[in-house]
């Protein structure tokens, strides 16, 4: 026999299970032109609670013989479940190859060290100009 907290449970991971979804995790890919595509990801959190009791009659009548003589319908349970999602970044690919785009920085320190690749680049743009120019 099918206890009621169980049936309660089931049919609440059930439902949990059908939002669970790759595509919330890593979107669908968004194709700017034809060179550059953009896909979102996302960190996704899931919390579930569960209970439930049998009010037997045993307990309501004390001079009940019988310990296990519970109505199903004496039964109170509830179940909930809240879901979070928390955008973090884009994967870029374009010419250049792919990168990654956070979509927040914990600290500046964070900034000054995703902007390192970009200050290299530009240092070396102005070498090669330079030694352009001086041949």
């Amino acid at each position: 026999m099918t206890r009621p907290i169980q049936t309660t449970m089931e049919s609440t991971l059930k439902e949990i299970r059908s939002m669970v979804d790759v595509d919330t995790v890593i979107g669908e890919p968004i194709s700017i032109d034809a060179i550059r595509t953009v896909i979102p990801f996302s960190k996704v959190s899931f919390g579930f609670i569960s209970g439930g009791g049998e009010l037997c009659d045993n307990v309501l009548n004390k001079n009940s013989p019988q310990q296990d003589d519970c109505d199903p319908l004496n039964f109170i349970g509830g179940a909930s479940s809240g879901v979070s999602i928390k955008p973090l970044g884009f994967i870029v690919s374009d010419e250049a190859g792919i990168k990654l785009l956070s979509a927040e920085y914990a600290s500046y320190a964070d900034r000054i060290i995703d902007s390192i690749p970009r200050l290299i680049e530009e240092i070396k743009n102005i070498v090669t100009k330079h030694k352009n120019n001086n041949s």
